[in-house]
């Protein structure tokens, strides 16, 4: 079985095709598809190349109700996979029906900038590309799924029998958490050796690293974040761009009166989120942008290993059909959530689900949290700490800019 190891882009807008499919839930991988899948020539495609924040930006499909994002899980829709919703959306291209709240995503983009931007000046946007794909080979071979020697083609083939993951990992939008995601997409043959543009089976799997939460704000975190923002402000350049705008008093051409505005606005919000003796949404995301930086960016290093290996075991659960049963209906609740192995393990000894729960009746004075495996409508499993509550409805909708 080859593996195509191939990182998304431009080619993305001509490997998702605008909706055509009635809304119907997709099959998952079965048992009886395990020994076809095998044969399937294997597609890796790692999302984006770095490290980027989610938005809160919602999509409206008019072709099907309820269809959006929120801080929950996105609703499939009918005849795209999850991979295929991201891809056209990192793509750039317009999913069929989509209202594009442009003030929306313009708000949304702002929200997770300067946070991000922190990010990128410690260089902890850190490569996505090589572990992703790597995730996926391992996985395969601890799974004990035959595969040939790696393969690779410069281009994204639109159909044709083959078995497809697609992975993206991301910041949450409040930067409490990295969200590790694999869409695996099976295109089976049918008598004549094709494959339709629709999967035959397919199945998302989503990690959510343990969450980064804040200690009330001391004097000396408000002393910090006014020294972050204003090392932000000088660097921005919105001073020399004010002083422009100012001598060129009404010949200022409009876009720079905007932007100066925004700029100096954005800078008087900041600060005072800085010095309030709470944390707001803002100064909560630049906290933990500047956590996740600290240290050669030793903790987010960490996590991202931690959610790959926890993705690596649930790979291997969905390879061997050993994770839990998904819900049947959309309308189904979910089964009890199922324990989710933490490191890599022999895949002899995976054994998936365990159930997990406090009895009735038993006073708990903290939360019990311990990772666990959802299974949720739609086909998409979650492993998270089961006492927190992380926002995933925006896994799809990354910064682009």
């Amino acid at each position: 079985m080859p593996i195509q190891r191939l990182l998304t882009g431009a080619l993305l807008c001509a490997l998702f095709p605008a909706l055509s499919v009635a809304a119907k839930e997709q099959r998952g991988l079965a048992l009886a598809d395990v020994e076809v899948a095998k044969t399937l020539p294997m597609q890796v495609i790692v999302a984006q190349p770095r490290l980027r924040p989610q938005i809160r930006y919602n999509y409206v499909d008019t072709m099907q109700a309820g269809v959006g994002a929120g801080d929950g899980l996105y609703n499939n829709p009918g005849g795209m996979s999850y991979g295929q919703a991201m891809g056209v959306g990192l793509a750039g291209g317009l999913i069929a029906g989509a209202i594009i709240n442009g003030a929306e995503k313009a708000t949304a983009k702002r929200a997770v900038r300067d946070p991000y931007q922190l990010i990128v000046q410690a260089k902890c946007d850190l490569p996505l590309v090589d572990s992703h794909q790597a995730l996926v080979a391992d996985a395969l071979q601890r799974a004990q799924w035959r595969q040939q020697d790696d393969a690779s083609r410069p281009t994204i083939a639109k159909a044709g029998p083959r078995y497809m993951f697609t992975l993206s990992t991301s910041f949450t939008p409040d930067f409490s958490a990295l969200t590790t995601t694999i869409d695996a997409a099976g295109y089976a043959p049918d008598a004549g050796g094709k494959a339709g543009r629709k999967p035959t089976w397919q199945d998302s799997l989503v990690v959510v690293s343990d969450g980064l939460w804040l200690a009330p704000k001391t004097q000396a975190d408000i002393e910090q974040m006014v020294a972050v923002e204003q090392q932000r402000y000088a660097a921005s350049g919105a001073d020399a761009l004010i002083d422009k705008v100012n001598a060129a008093a009404s010949n200022a051409p409009r876009q720079d009166r905007k932007r100066a505005s925004l700029m100096a606005n954005q800078h008087a919000q900041n600060m005072a989120d800085a010095k309030d003796e709470g944390w707001s949404d803002a100064s909560t995301a630049m906290r933990r942008a500047m956590l996740w930086s600290q240290g050669d960016c030793a903790l987010l290093k960490k996590t991202l290993r931690s959610n790959l290996e926890h993705a690596d075991g649930m790979i291997q659960a969905l390879l061997l059909n050993s994770l839990p049963p998904r819900p049947e209906t959309s309308s189904q609740p979910a089964r009890p959530m199922a324990a989710v192995v933490t490191k890599r393990p022999d895949p002899a000894t995976l054994e998936l689900p365990i159930s997990v729960g406090v009895p009735e009746g038993t006073v708990v004075e903290e939360p019990v949290s311990v990772r666990v495996i959802e299974p949720t409508p739609g086909g998409v499993y979650v492993s998270r700490l089961s006492a927190e509550n992380i926002p995933l409805g925006y896994r799809y909708t990354l910064l682009d800019d």
